[in-house]
């Protein structure tokens, strides 16, 4: 029999959502060993399946067993709860709960399963299933991040459950390097467990392409929820300079679903801004293929897209890897 790979987050595979650990989990359903069978415990997004019940799809020509515990419309996926019932964490822990004989029962069809985890308020499963368990830390935020999810809020009960799932892991993954040494300085018992490994990319999606300055329009693009942590503000200003610097050759893209006139700065940009709102993650490839700069408010990895970041600091303006001039 085959060895078992679950994956066990709160996602239809069949779905369009963007997002670091989305990818991530993908990724892991597409390149799994040949040899290795995939059980994906979601959500229906769709509402053509019954939760507690295995159903067979194809994702990407790959075949897996898809375990919905719960109906969560698609377009409710891509706003952030705005109350604790509301939660899809929550409402998808209590799935799991109900369905959890269902699971149990899934996993025993193997000779052996590993199980693989991203949100932290899910390890209580993993070990009452008895499997060894791989948890993999994105990094939400803390107590001081001002964020657009519930964690702002229920901060507490993130990091009991953070505190809770290190100690049952048998390894963790820190998808960077910061994580890991906050990990090795608060967790020191759990630091021979943890490696630090970024999240892969789809290249096939995500390719590289040519860098086009032939209408002179430098352009910048931001994809995500505009936190408050991230200094939106800043970013508005920093903005509003570069247009004013490059006489109006200057264009910036946001993909995301927050409001941005939440923040009176947004007005200094919206005259040249524009939201694309919601977008699948080949539409995201193709809005960043067409722009020069991703715009973030820490530096990051973004071999992605073969696109230059410009990060933001609260002292100043700092480019990492592209300056405004090589257009002029």
């Amino acid at each position: 029999m085959k060895h078992l790979l679950c994956l066990i987050h709160p996602i239809d595979p069949r779905g369009n959502k963007v997002g670091g650990i989305d990818t991530h989990v993908r990724m892991m359903i597409t390149h799994a060993p040949e040899e290795w069978a995939v059980l994906l415990i979601g959500v229906d997004c769709r509402g053509d399946c019954v939760p507690g019940e295995l159903r067979r799809l194809q994702i990407d020509g790959r075949a897996i067993e898809f375990l919905p515990v719960l109906q969560y419309p698609e377009e409710r996926v891509h706003e952030a709860a705005r109350s604790l019932f509301a939660s899809l964490t929550l409402r998808f822990a209590i799935g799991l709960i109900r369905h959890y004989f269902v699971i149990r029962r899934a996993l025993r069809t193997a000779s052996g399963a590993t199980i693989e985890l991203q949100r932290f308020e899910f390890a209580f499963l993993a070990r009452l299933l008895g499997r060894p368990t791989v948890q993999v830390i994105h990094g939400e935020g803390t107590k001081k991040d001002a964020m657009d999810s519930l964690i702002k809020t229920f901060w507490f009960i993130h990091r009991i459950s953070e505190q809770i799932a290190i100690r049952l892991a048998d390894r963790i993954i820190c998808v960077n390097p910061n994580i890991l040494a906050r990990l090795e300085r608060e967790f020191p018992h759990a630091a021979r467990r943890a490696i630090f490994m970024p999240v892969a990319v789809d290249t096939k999606v995500f390719a590289r392409s040519e860098f086009k300055i032939d209408d002179s329009i430098f352009r910048v693009v931001f994809a995500g929820r505009l936190d408050l942590f991230k200094d939106p503000p800043l970013m508005f200003r920093t903005l509003q300079r570069l247009h004013e610097r490059l006489q109006g050759a200057f264009e910036f893209h946001y993909i995301g679903t927050s409001n941005p006139y939440r923040y009176p700065e947004y007005r200094l940009v919206e005259s040249f801004t524009t939201c694309h709102g919601y977008c699948t993650s080949r539409d995201v490839a193709s809005i960043m293929s067409r722009c020069h700069t991703h715009s973030g408010s820490a530096p990051s990895n973004t071999s992605v897209t073969s696109t230059p970041l410009v990060a933001y600091r609260r002292r100043g303006c700092s480019t990492n890897g592209t300056q405004p001039s090589p257009l002029s």
